[in-house]
């Protein structure tokens, strides 16, 4: 085998950014790689141009977004510092936390694509995480409560259930018959709205089928189609970062 080349370059596409490894050697074909560290290898041909590296890219976009999400589930969890340029998910997208003093009254905003954190007491840690843990219970509680409205409409419910929201370290929500309450992970309120909806109404099923029988999942299809692409989905998802 020969290799010619080796670099790092920079890919991106919509929305999405990576960075990878670009080995050029005599073959005749392109090859990509994800490793269980996630990063991304190209192997191509030693004449392939730039463009059609992009674009092989872009055609292998979904399968590489796939196998990272998947080897991200065994990574271990590197615990937060809650300092500026650290990556804290919202509603399905990643923002970068922006720590700055507070000249008047302390609060927590999105701006573009920063979380930023407004306080009175920018050097400690533990006081940014005390604000921001403070902002996504109101999120959530705010978010959870107007899509759990939006989704019992569906079911024609006399009632809206009750919502209480839970920090669970293996459950994503449940429904409990004798409170008649729906219970909600707040860590949801990283995922896009279309996987809190899928949690909601998945448990608002649990009103008539207590259990998860085929009932269940005919009910189940009945509001979701394409409950079991978001079911993957939602495996696929990483919920601790």
């Amino acid at each position: 085998m020969l290799v010619d080349d080796f670099m790092k370059k920079l890919f991106t596409y919509l929305s999405v950014t990576f960075e990878y490894e670009l080995i050029r050697e005599k073959r005749t074909h392109m090859m990509i790689q994800v490793k269980p560290d996630r990063s991304v290898v190209v192997t191509a041909p030693l004449d392939t141009k730039d463009e059609k590296i992009d674009a092989f890219l872009q055609r292998k976009l979904r399968w590489i977004l796939k196998h990272r999400r998947h080897f991200e589930k065994f990574k271990p969890e590197i615990p937060k510092e809650y300092i500026s340029g650290e990556i804290f998910r919202y509603l399905g997208q990643e923002y970068q936390l922006l720590v700055q003093g507070a000249t008047d009254k302390e609060c927590v905003f999105l701006q573009g694509d920063k979380l930023v954190v407004s306080s009175w007491r920018p050097q400690s840690s533990l006081y940014t995480r005390k604000l921001l843990d403070a902002w996504y219970g109101q999120e959530g509680a705010r978010v959870f409560a107007e899509q759990l409205q939006l989704c019992a409409m569906r079911f024609k419910l006399p009632h809206v259930p009750k919502l209480a929201i839970r920090s669970m370290t293996s459950r994503h929500g449940s429904y409990s018959p004798r409170t008649k309450r729906v219970c909600l992970n707040l860590k949801l309120i990283k995922l896009d709205l279309a996987l809190i909806d899928y949690i909601i109404i998945h448990e608002l099923c649990h009103i008539t089928c207590h259990g998860h029988n085929q009932d269940f999942y005919d009910l189940l299809e009945s509001y979701l189609p394409d409950w079991k692409r978001l079911e993957r989905n939602l495996r696929d998802s990483a919920l601790s970062g």
